[in-house]
Formats: structure tokens, sequence, C-alpha cells
């Protein structure tokens, strides 16, 4: 289980809002201006920048099933495995799941 304050997940943080809003910046422009928008052929630039983008917000789905949180009922931080990944499960995961 992964501690939300610890240095690992702050980094793991700050770089994966940095992707997405790289993502933000980007998709528009290539949508709009590269004559061969998406995934493919897999020697394009912008294919590979999707793939990677698409890779590191697919981790960061995989990673919140192990980040503990904390409980607002009695305000400590939950690490038991099973409790961490349901609680994911019914708030965050379909939101993640769809935006990336």
């Amino acid at each position: 289980v992964v501690h939300p304050h610890s240095a690992f997940y702050i980094h793991w943080y700050i770089t994966i809002v940095t992707v997405a809003l790289l993502v933000a910046i980007f998709d528009p422009y290539n949508a709009a201006f590269v004559k061969t928008a998406g995934m493919y052929p897999f020697y394009n630039f912008w294919a590979v920048t999707d793939y990677v983008a698409t890779a590191f917000l697919t981790a960061d789905i995989v990673l919140k099933f192990f980040l503990a949180y904390k409980d607002e009922n009695n305000k400590c931080i939950i690490v038991d495995n099973r409790a961490v990944a349901w609680q994911y499960f019914t708030s965050q995961f379909w939101f993640d799941l769809v935006v990336s």
C-alpha cells in the first residue's frame, strides 16, 4: 500500500498532472493540424506521445488501487488492501477509466 503523503506518490502525482496538461494541450492541436491523427502509425511522433500518455494514465489507475486513503469518520489512514481497492473502485475508478 502506498501512503498518500509519501515522496514517491507526490512525485508521481506531479508527473500525472504534467502528463494530463500535456495531453490537454497537444490532443486538440493533433486533431486540428496533424495530417495522420490517431494512434497509428507507430513511428509517428504524435502516436508515440499518445501511447506514452495512455501508459502513464493506465499505470495511475493501477496505482490508485494501492493508494491508502483518509477515513473521514475516525480521521485515520486506511492501509488495508481490500478496503483501499474497494474505496477506489466505488469512488473515482469509473471517472478515471472514462477520462483516460
